[in-house]
């Protein structure tokens, strides 16, 4: 029986993507179905797709809706099938930004272990929910579902990491324009005042980086 350790990972240039690319096929209508979705990525049977249903639901949460965890599970992790969702940490009573998630983005974020995070959406927002006793079940009964989901979970670590590296190492407007070259979505779905806390700035002094780069074109 193979170990966790030596389970093969996915290639995140294929596998990973591909997934989010499939999972995003169904936002136009609305009509997610992981079953089919995640089968099709595994090649699994009708039956195996049949317990990712039952055990993934797809919860929708409203715009400005905290996710909280129930005192009855344990949140392993979450896929953003369609919305915005923002991860922010409480600092001496100031809500400050650490990541957003958009469309097809997985959240490696277990609130449990870290009660002075949050998550709220920033817009209407559907959700594949990932339970802790459902992943247990899921790797006990699908080959290759456990290595999936620690591809997106390492895929998530990266991009924080890479953000706390940029907030040590880059200056305010060079991280937004990173945003602007990588993410633009963001800086036309996000309001202001969390951009600039995810910039590490106030909303004022985004507003002159917006106006010393627009001079500078």
């Amino acid at each position: 029986m193979q170990t966790p350790d030596s389970l093969p990972c996915f290639n995140p240039e294929t596998s990973d993507q591909r997934l989010a690319s499939t999972l995003s096929s169904y936002l136009p209508t609305m009509s997610f179905d992981l079953g089919e979705s995640i089968g099709n990525e595994l090649q699994l049977d009708e039956e195996q797709r049949e317990l990712i249903r039952r055990l993934i639901p797809i919860r929708t949460f409203p715009k400005g809706a905290s996710i909280m965890e129930s005192k009855h599970e344990t949140i392993q992790g979450f896929f953003v099938l369609k919305g915005l969702v923002r991860l922010y940490r409480n600092v001496d009573g100031e809500e400050r930004n650490i990541q957003f998630y958009l469309d097809g983005d997985s959240i490696a974020e277990s609130l449990e272990d870290s009660p002075d995070r949050g998550l709220q959406c920033l817009e209407e927002s559907s959700l594949a929910v990932l339970t802790a006793e459902a992943e247990t079940e899921l790797f006990d009964a699908i080959e290759g579902f456990e290595s999936l989901c620690r591809c997106s979970m390492e895929d998530d670590f990266q991009s924080l990491r890479k953000q706390f590296e940029s907030l040590l190492s880059k200056t305010p407007q060079e991280r937004y324009e990173d945003l602007m070259k990588n993410r633009p979505e963001l800086l036309q779905r996000i309001p202001q005042y969390h951009l600039a806390s995810y910039l590490g700035v106030k909303p004022e002094s985004l507003s002159r980086i917006r106006r010393r780069m627009t001079q500078g074109d």
